[in-house]
């Protein structure tokens, strides 16, 4: 997507509150470095957040592998990034 093209909601947790997690992988010859390992600590970091990435450890894997196959000689790096939904907050007086 053209950089002119891309918009953030005002209510993005992510972007107002650091509400989220993102993670990156290096890849060297066409492949993730150590990438199990960059999941697993990933995952630790949404279970302590309490974020839900919609995806299993292994599902995240494959789609990772997947990008990197794809994008052969041009990815250097693999990004991850999961936030909380806005819809996923809670109101004020939830926490009353």
């Amino acid at each position: 997507m053209p950089e002119n093209q891309v918009l953030i909601s005002f209510r993005d947790r992510s972007w107002r509150y650091g509400d989220g997690r993102f993670d990156m992988t290096r890849t060297f010859n066409a492949a993730p470095f150590r990438l199990k390992e960059h999941i697993d600590r990933f995952y630790r970091s949404l279970r302590y957040l309490r974020l839900d990435p919609g995806m299993s450890p292994q599902e995240m894997i494959d789609v990772s592998e997947q990008i990197v196959a794809r994008n052969e000689t041009s990815a250097r790096h693999g990004w991850r990034l999961v936030d909380r939904p806005a819809r996923q907050s809670r109101r004020r007086s939830d926490r009353d």
